[in-house]
């Protein structure tokens, strides 16, 4: 198995204000090795830690993921792809 798989997140967890009370938020980033080289076709997977709801989703071409309207809270993540261990953060 090839070194362990990073998740480079260029996180953008931005809450978009409303009236100054965040209701929902865009969780974004790229998955790469540790060489840098993105990874396509990878599984993220988000886990709300209050709730248990999952939502999942594959890395595009680039290696890049978007997880759009959130509810504001804490997450678990967790990215896995064939050929790399899985990552949790």
């Amino acid at each position: 198995a090839r070194t362990i798989l990073i998740l480079t997140l260029m996180v953008g967890l931005f809450a978009l204000p409303v009236f100054g009370q965040a209701s929902r938020t865009t969780l974004y980033g790229t998955v790469s090795d540790e060489s840098g080289r993105t990874i396509s076709g990878a599984t993220v997977t988000v886990v709300e830690t209050a709730t248990g709801a999952t939502r999942t989703v594959l890395t595009d071409e680039s290696g890049r993921f978007r997880f759009p309207l959130l509810p504001v809270g804490k997450f678990e993540i967790s990215v896995e792809s064939s050929g790399f261990s899985k990552q949790k953060g």
